[in-house]
This record gives C-alpha cells, sequence and structure tokens, in this order.
C-alpha cells in the first residue's frame, strides 16, 4: 500500500477550501425588483393579506389601511 505524503493531503484540502469559498458568496440582485426568494406564507387568511396589500397598493396615502396592514405584519411576526 503507497502513503501519500502529508504535502499532497493539505494540497487536496487547500484546493478544496478554495473551491468552496469560491462559490460561497452573497447573492446580489441586479434591480430594487429582483426577487431573490419567495418564502411560504404563514397559516392565516392568505386572501385577506393579498386584498388589502393590493388596496394599500392601490392606495399608498391611506394611513389607516396602513396601520392595518403593518399591524397585521407585526402580529404574526409576534405569532399571534
Amino acid at each position: 500500500m503507497r502513503m501519500r505524503s502529508p504535502v499532497t493531503g493539505a494540497l487536496g484540502a487547500g484546493l478544496l477550501l478554495c473551491a468552496m469559498a469560491a462559490s460561497a458568496g452573497p447573492i446580489v440582485p441586479n434591480g430594487d425588483d429582483e426577487v431573490i426568494e419567495v418564502l411560504p406564507a404563514a397559516a392565516g387568511d392568505r386572501g385577506e393579506d393579498k386584498r388589502l396589500r393590493q388596496q394599500l397598493a392601490a392606495r399608498p396615502g391611506d394611513a389607516t389601511l396602513a396601520v392595518r396592514v403593518a399591524q397585521r405584519d407585526l402580529d404574526r411576526a409576534r405569532g399571534g
């Protein structure tokens, strides 16, 4: 059985680490409208959330609606 030298093992490990590091960079979007990942919606009334967001997009100056959407998001984030 042939023994490998420590230099060969170190060289192989170094090449492996370099290859891993080269592919481990962050994903940088090309623009503000690029979606990187879509997460699954949390349990709840998804239809209501979508409807409220569409309304808010149509009426961005509606503070009452904006607070309602924000409160729903906050409640969901808190587990409520």
